[in-house]
């Protein structure tokens, strides 16, 4: 047998009761106000019947014959005479009884009781439709329980979902929290063993110098290089009275730094290997008596090699400041040390503001602002870290070369990338990247330079203030070949006069760009023409 459900009990009973009313409010029978007619009967009553032929006074029956019966006749009772035509008398129609208000609890509007009554509805119909909707209130009230139930066992399971979801949560929490703490000793074990390689890389290289600005031959011997090197040692022993055998100072190896190359642009730097380290520090400390060509420098590690670059020309800046005694400043081993206060690349941007420290890699006029240099805060090799896709970068060169090798798919060298902290080194090994293709390359680069300079925008407010003070001038990297520069190099005195820019420069356009949003204010005029050689 099927089962019906409280919902279609409830449904059904709607029908019903529909159709009831509709039947209920429909038009009454009219009452007959004539009389009505009798039905005609058989009883003897009714019937007048002539008495059964007898024999009569005056009837002859003839001898030996029998009578014959003679057959029964119905007459109509004769009408009665009326003496005069009175007038009939009329039937007193009965006053109707009352017809009681439909219950107030059988779900009527007003409207709808108020029309029943005027259709005069009987006692028996209001009758009827309280009993349908008693039974279907019972309906709906069955109906009710057993959805409350259902959702009360619906909400039991979710609640018991969401118990469960979130004592999940809490976990991943804590071990999300465990792990963010193991991190942290993870950066600062690798920042100690980082320092700790690094010193031992010094003490290694102590007793190294490097001679830069010697032309190279291909076929040139260690002859050849000791000869080119000697001849400088000299010119530094006659300005040294403290060793008066300097000239004659020791080699324990010299060589070129580095593989040759066919297209090199600039000479390898000559390595030499003293064996006096006494004899080393001589002729590193004279070195301003070389030729005007020829420089030496410490050999130190990569890291403190771009520390030294970036911060040894912040010391020649403090000549013109209080801070210019020798006594007061000092740069060693990638550290700036200003009146017993220590700086080194992660803690620039924070050096007194009466220290411009990029001011020679800048040039401006009325009208341009160009730059070229690692101490210039728009330049990509600025030290300035910065957090993409929730990765860390050290500088804005270290996301363009490691975007270079994850186009190319070169996981090995994105990680060297990643674990290297100069930028020199990150450019040079993405000339390693396998599959390297220029122009595929030059079209990924403005959504690149896009992302990477809005980053370093909005993560640094020193840079952000730097960029709104040279609002309204027209920017532009001063480089010979790039597509991020104008094409003229920063020594050049008309790298400050448009008309003689071969473009305008990705990095300059896309730093106007942002410069003009955050000041809310429409971009310089773009209308001039260059002379673009690419």
């Amino acid at each position: 047998m099927a089962m019906v459900t409280p919902a279609a009990s409830v449904s059904q009973s709607d029908n019903v009761i529909d159709s009831a009313i509709n039947i209920l409010q429909g038009p009454l029978p009219k009452e007959s106000t004539s009389t009505p007619k009798r039905k005609a009967s058989n009883s003897p009553a009714a019937m007048d019947l002539e008495p059964p032929a007898k024999l009569l006074p005056n009837a002859s029956i003839s001898e030996g014959a029998s009578p014959k019966p003679q057959r029964a006749t119905f007459k109509e009772p004769p009408k009665p005479q009326r003496a005069t035509e009175q007038p009939q008398p009329q039937l007193i129609k009965p006053k109707p009884k009352p017809i009681p208000a439909p219950p107030v609890d059988m779900g009527l509007t007003a409207a709808e009781r108020a029309e029943m009554e005027k259709k005069e509805t009987p006692q028996w119909g209001f009758l009827m439709l309280e009993n349908m909707f008693s039974r279907m209130a019972k309906l709906q009230e069955a109906a009710n329980i057993t959805a409350v139930n259902e959702s009360n066992a619906v909400r039991l399971e979710l609640t018991a979902e969401v118990n469960a979801v979130e004592e999940k949560v809490n976990t991943v929490e804590v071990k999300v929290d465990d792990l963010s703490f193991g991190m942290e000793i993870l950066k600062e074990q690798t920042r100690v063993m980082r320092e700790r390689v690094i010193q031992n890389d010094c003490k290694t290289r102590r007793k190294n110098l490097l001679f830069s600005g010697f032309a190279e031959d291909k076929e040139e011997k260690r002859y050849d290089m000791c000869k080119l090197v000697r001849a400088q040692i000299v010119k530094i022993a006659a300005h040294n009275t403290d060793l008066p055998n300097l000239k004659n100072a020791r080699f324990d190896a010299i060589y070129r730094n580095g593989k040759y190359k066919k297209d090199q642009k600039r000479p390898r730097d000559i390595l030499v290997v003293f064996k006096d380290g006494e004899e080393r520090d001589a002729i590193l400390a004279g070195k301003k008596h070389v030729d005007s060509n020829i420089f030496i420098n410490a050999d130190l590690p990569p890291e403190l090699n771009f520390a030294q670059r970036t911060l040894r020309p912040i010391l020649k800046l403090l000549d013109g400041t209080p801070y210019g005694d020798k006594n007061r400043s000092s740069c060693i081993a990638g550290v700036l040390k200003i009146d017993d206060r220590k700086y080194n690349l992660e803690n620039l941007m924070t050096l007194p503001k009466i220290i411009k420290f990029w001011s020679n890699n800048v040039k401006f006029s009325d009208s341009v602002y160009v730059w070229f240099g690692i101490l210039c805060p728009f330049s990509n090799f600025f030290w300035s870290p910065i957090i993409i896709d929730r990765k860390e970068f050290l500088m804005s060169e270290q996301y363009i070369q490691w975007c270079k090798a994850e186009l190319f798919g070169d996981d090995h060298v994105s990680k060297l990338i990643m674990a290297a902290t100069d930028p020199y080194t990150m450019k040079r090994l993405a000339y390693q990247i396998e599959g390297f293709n220029q122009k595929t390359c030059d079209k990924e680069v403005p959504s690149v330079c896009d992302k990477v300079l809005r980053a370093k925008v909005s993560q640094h407010g020193f840079i952000k203030q730097y960029l709104i003070d040279t609002h309204p001038k027209y920017l532009a990297e001063a480089a010979p070949k790039s597509l991020w520069a104008c094409g003229i190099a920063l020594k050049d005195d008309d790298c400050i006069n448009m008309s003689k820019w071969k473009r305008i420069g990705l990095g300059g356009l896309t730093l106007m760009k942002i410069r003009s949003e955050i000041l809310g204010v429409p971009m310089p005029r773009m209308d001039m023409s260059f002379d673009d050689e690419d």
